[in-house]
């Protein structure tokens, strides 16, 4: 959530209006756009470049929903009535990326090759991590 979303959102024209600039409350208020340059955003991806969130008025982008569940019909009930909310506030989905998990064992095997780790006790694996 933005700062001028969360405007938005509660009706109020200031928030955290005395949080001192260099806080984390006040560089929020400040945004990733104006704060680019020292968030190393410049060149290939300074606000300019952006898809959404350069502060520009026309790319606007206040907020950021993740869904997870792990029943599929649950997530699209959820899903379906997020939309509808969003709509009723008149929000606009920009992007749904649908995500998963790997079944059974095989993220667990997927992650003790990707980490050498016991993903179950935490001691280093030994040997091949296959």
């Amino acid at each position: 959530m933005t700062y001028p979303g969360l405007q938005m959102l509660t009706g109020k024209e200031e928030i955290f209006e005395d949080a001192p600039a260099e806080t984390t409350l006040g560089v929020y208020r400040q945004g990733a756009a104006a704060r680019a340059e020292s968030n190393g955003d410049v060149d290939g991806s300074a606000p300019e470049r952006w898809s959404y969130g350069a502060g520009d008025g026309v790319h606007t982008l206040h907020g950021v929903l993740t869904l997870a569940s792990d029943d599929d019909e649950e997530l699209i009930h959820v899903i379906e009535a997020q939309k509808k909310t969003i709509a009723q506030a008149a929000g606009t989905v920009v992007f749904h990326q649908r995500g998963a998990v790997l079944p059974g064992d095989a993220l667990q095997g997927l992650l003790r090759c990707w980490t050498g780790t016991c993903t179950t006790c935490g001691r280093p694996l030994t040997g091949s991590r296959t």
